[in-house]
């Protein structure tokens, strides 16, 4: 692994780590997990998400896998639910990245 993935992985976890502010029961919507993804991919220099992106991974189960929208049907997500998404969202793109 590269010097800058090592920084790139640092920014990221500090970044997810924020979540942890939020109160236990706190739940997220797509809007806030696209700003939450944001703020990561500016800190590393990639280029940002638009909304609809979270709105069509949560309506197609691509948030929490197999679970379309929230579990109660709405577009609602646990913190440990977002930190799971975000962590392998991340992971993904940057093995994604490493292969080109």
């Amino acid at each position: 692994m590269s010097e800058t993935n090592m920084i790139d992985l640092k920014a990221i976890s500090e970044v997810v780590a924020t979540l942890l502010n939020y109160p236990e029961g706190y739940a997220f919507s797509p809007y806030e997990i696209h700003k939450v993804i944001n703020k990561i991919y500016l800190q590393v220099g990639w280029t940002e998400i638009r909304p609809q992106m979270m709105y069509n991974y949560s309506t197609n189960g691509g948030i929490v896998h197999g679970v379309r929208k929230g579990p109660n049907g709405d577009h609602k997500y646990t913190k440990t639910q977002v930190q799971t998404f975000i962590t392998k969202l991340i992971t993904n793109k940057i093995a994604r990245m490493s292969n080109i």
